[in-house]
């Protein structure tokens, strides 16, 4: 049974409570902060899966050392070192399931851009090659394609009082937000459409108080087109391409339309030339995420409610056909993506 909070911090005059707004967001953010946010979602899917077991942890481990006392090992530390093995390669290979690490709420569109670089994208964070990826499974491919900004608070914090407790959910809805890679992990596409699957027919989806989604879509025109240009070329292949697109594409929409308190959405289309064939491919998907703004949510600070439609901002970042992309870009990367699906699809 829970202990009742203390009078002294239900008491209107809690110390706390006199601090401007402004900083006790400060707090309410930094007492949220988690040793491994990039894993909320990951660990969600895992739970909700019954053929995926609960963490394993085992009882501390008492050894005798050389003068006869006990040492006594880390109670984590076995249990761990079976994940940690495993999941070693994954991520000291620098493949794709490696490149995804929770988004920085400073990031900015001239820091998703496509010119050269000219200094470490690591902007001083530990490298993504380093990040921990937890258990070993499937769900490791939701680090590559779905990220998300912000960490709920902590039920402690929740139970301090009524106000806290409004303040804490407002403030980390109001900042938290979801930013998924569309065209991430090609080569898993059924795995895709069967997370976002997840978030349209379970209840209790993170989904359910998601107030802002950005989407990423990063394309590959002009490899696609030299692709085909061989009298000898494997046309099915490349529509394999397009048919997964407008997949991905058909089933965020639907996820967006499930999100009962969606209020803004973000598209960001990149792609790597401009022909009237890439226009068209991109003005299909902007028309689809366009229909969204028909969708409404309810302002509830208003007398009466209020009834508003949702905020879609579509961006286009298109480079001409023959511009060298820099290695760690978004378009360099999706091209390496592309060509080892289209491997996989020739050796078919």
């Amino acid at each position: 049974m829970s202990q009742p909070t203390p009078p002294a911090i239900m008491s209107p005059e809690f110390p706390f409570m006199k601090l401007p707004l402004e900083l006790r967001h400060k707090v309410y953010d930094f007492v949220s902060q988690r040793d491994h946010p990039n894993l909320i979602l990951k660990e969600y899917f895992e739970k909700i899966d019954p053929d995926v077991g609960p963490p394993q942890f085992v009882a501390p481990v008492v050894q005798a050392n050389g003068d006869g006392d006990s040492e006594e090992q880390d109670p984590e530390g076995e249990a761990m070192n079976e994940d940690e093995e495993a999941s070693e390669p994954e991520t000291q290979g620098g493949g794709e399931d490696a490149e995804m690490t929770d988004v920085d709420e400073d990031e900015s569109d001239e820091d998703e851009s496509d010119e050269p670089e000219t200094t470490d994208e690591s902007d001083g964070k530990q490298d993504m090659e380093d990040e921990y990826t937890g258990r070993d499974n499937e769900y490791r491919h939701i680090l590559t394609t779905i990220k998300t900004r912000g960490c709920p608070p902590p039920i402690e914090l929740l139970q301090i009082n009524r106000q806290v407790h409004d303040e804490a959910l407002e403030f980390h809805y109001s900042t938290f937000f979801v930013k998924i890679d569309v065209t991430a992990a090609l080569a898993h596409q059924s795995f895709f459409l069967e997370a976002l699957e997840t978030f349209i027919i379970n209840e209790f989806s993170p989904m359910e108080k998601v107030r802002k989604v950005k989407l990423v879509i990063v394309w590959d025109s002009e490899w696609l087109r030299e692709k085909i240009t061989p009298p000898d070329a494997e046309v099915e292949a490349d529509f394999v391409f397009g048919i997964y697109l407008d997949e991905r594409i058909m089933k965020a929409c639907a996820m967006l339309q499930a999100a009962p308190a969606l209020r803004h959405l973000e598209v960001d289309w990149y792609d790597t030339e401009r022909t009237k064939k890439s226009h068209n491919l991109m003005c299909d998907a902007y028309d689809k995420f366009m229909d969204l703004e028909e969708k409404e949510w309810t302002d509830n600070t208003t007398e009466p409610p209020t009834r508003i439609n949702v905020d879609v901002t579509f961006r286009q970042h298109v480079t001409e056909a023959g511009t060298a992309h820099a290695p760690k870009s978004k378009l360099a990367k999706r091209r390496a993506d592309f060509e080892k699906v289209g491997v996989t699809m020739d050796d078919c």
